[in-house]
């Protein structure tokens, strides 16, 4: 595929193009992507059930106060589902921004105005959805990593940066990128266990266990007196003030005193202790407020909360997009300019050595850190749960290629293709049947629905996401034979393209 410039593209006279840049048809679209959306979309409901149901203030702690068959599937939950199917629809985004391009570039048609317009529509839903239906919202966060993407294809055909505007620089950036935050773990680490023997985490395991039994101590004795500790905001800035002078006065102090002596020790658990107690306290009232609110509030105390924390929402977004989203649609772009996916069929090597690398070493990684983070030990040992998380959040990248390549090699196997036809009607409906998830769960959990919130266990959860899937899978089977898209995605298409696209099919 030609990888012009955007700019170019643009200037072409689109008065001289016989056919105007719009949405792709059935007979074009890549079966191999709407079979992996539905795949992916299972995925994430299995994950985003929990979070309707719990506080996300509580995010991502462990309950370990599940037994049983909802301890089991909570535990399989995070073990094959948590952090890998995000980034398995990231990287089909990147595809259809890839093949979006694509098709601009070959038709000479404008890409960029397009493209915002796509952006700010996915925005506006995302942060509406946001707003008024769910604070766990993703779709705002992919609109802007869009934005991002979209200036760094721009960037990529500028100057001296087009002789890197080829799919092998492309593939080497994204895995680069993905990787800079493991190898600067794995850096630290190594120098963190060089420079610290057994008798120096003896010591802090010590001191971590006394904080950790006087904080929970001191939030009982302030609950029992009346005593608020959860700090306001103007109490947090006061806080992060004194903390920098803390710091300064721990320096000062580093001098004068034995990082090793009684003294020294002491501080650091009465100070530790103090702001564990704290921490705890203000934790406990971000729950309480998010439980009464959604748990048992009217449907405008739930948007009131939602919209209070806003704010804090966007401005994460932006890093989380830079940091996490930019370089798995990166890696979609790749996957489309290179062949891998417009092509399966030339590049079966490629994916079966996704899905058994992937698999085969993303499993058992992912089955060694969940079982670690599983422990309560590692609230304990705060060098084992970091290690454990870290380990985990590169298993989750691993297991997400491995899934990746398992789906695509079976697409192209004529047998399991037949078996996995029945997910494609999910996938060609992701957006809606997100949204609908949403709907419905909101509707089940929340005071305005049915007041469920905390009342529904794990294991039955699983059953839930199996009813809502083939409920979905019903609906978007029969509305598509009978429309070209799903309603949500309908609009989107109309907004993007700034026109009425036509919703029915045409009579055969």
């Amino acid at each position: 595929m030609s990888l012009e410039a955007t700019e170019s593209a643009e200037r072409a006279d689109a008065s001289t193009v016989d056919t105007p840049l719009a949405p792709i048809t059935a007979a074009r679209r890549i079966d191999a992507m709407d079979i992996l959306r539905g795949f992916a979309l299972i995925g994430i409901l299995l994950m985003n059930i929990e979070w309707f149901n719990r506080p996300i203030a509580e995010l991502p702690r462990f309950d370990h106060a599940l037994t049983g068959f909802d301890h089991a599937a909570s535990f399989l939950v995070m073990l094959l589902v948590q952090g890998k199917f995000y980034k398995l629809f990231s990287l089909l985004f990147g595809m259809g921004f890839a093949i979006m391009l694509s098709r601009a570039q070959e038709r000479g048609q404008p890409f960029t105005a397009v493209f915002l317009r796509r952006m700010l529509a996915l925005w506006l839903i995302g942060v509406a959805h946001l707003v008024f239906f769910w604070g766990g919202d993703i779709l705002h966060d992919y609109a802007v990593g869009g934005l991002l993407l979209l200036g760094w294809v721009g960037l990529w055909n500028r100057g001296r940066m087009k002789r890197f505007n080829n799919p092998d620089s492309i593939r080497r950036f994204a895995l680069w990128y993905m990787s800079v935050p493991f190898i600067a773990m794995t850096v630290a680490g190594i120098g963190y266990g060089t420079l610290h023997d057994s008798a120096y985490f003896q010591s802090r395991f010590e001191e971590r266990q006394e904080i950790l039994a006087n904080g929970e101590t001191q939030l009982a004795e302030a609950k029992a007196d009346g005593i608020d500790l959860a700090a306001d905001e103007e109490d947090d800035a006061k806080d992060e003030s004194a903390a920098d002078g803390d710091d300064a006065a721990k320096d000062e102090a580093a001098d004068e005193l034995d990082p090793e002596s009684a003294e020294a020790r002491a501080k650091r658990i009465e100070e530790g202790s103090e702001e564990r107690a704290k921490g705890l306290a203000r934790r406990d009232k971000r729950i309480t407020e998010e439980t009464a609110a959604l748990g048992h509030g009217s449907y405008a105390e739930a948007t009131v909360f939602r919209a209070g924390h806003l704010g804090g929402d966007l401005a994460q977004s932006v890093f989380f997009s830079f940091l996490m989203l930019l370089p798995i649609f990166v890696l979609g772009y790749w996957m489309v300019i290179s062949g891998r996916i417009r092509h399966p069929e030339q590049h079966r090597g490629f994916y079966r050595t996704l899905m058994y690398a992937g698999i085969g070493i993303g499993l058992p990684m992912s089955l060694a850190s969940a079982l670690i983070l599983i422990n309560p030990a590692v609230n304990e040992v705060q060098q084992v749960g970091g290690t454990a998380m870290a380990l985990f959040q590169f298993a989750q990248f691993v297991l997400a290629a491995g899934y990746l390549g398992l789906i695509v090699t079976m697409v192209m196997s004529p047998f399991w293709r037949r078996l996995l036809d029945w997910l494609s009607p999910l996938g060609r409906m992701a957006l809606t049947n997100y949204l609908t998830h949403t709907l419905i769960l909101t509707t089940l959990f929340y005071g305005y629905g049915f007041e469920q919130f905390g009342q529904i266990p794990r294991g039955p959860q699983v059953l839930i996401v199996a009813a809502i899937i083939a409920f979905q899978w019903l609906f978007s089977t029969l509305w598509l034979k009978v429309f070209r898209f799903g309603p949500m995605e309908w609009l989107w298409r109309c907004f993007t393209y700034w026109k009425w696209q036509p919703l029915r099919r045409q009579a055969a």
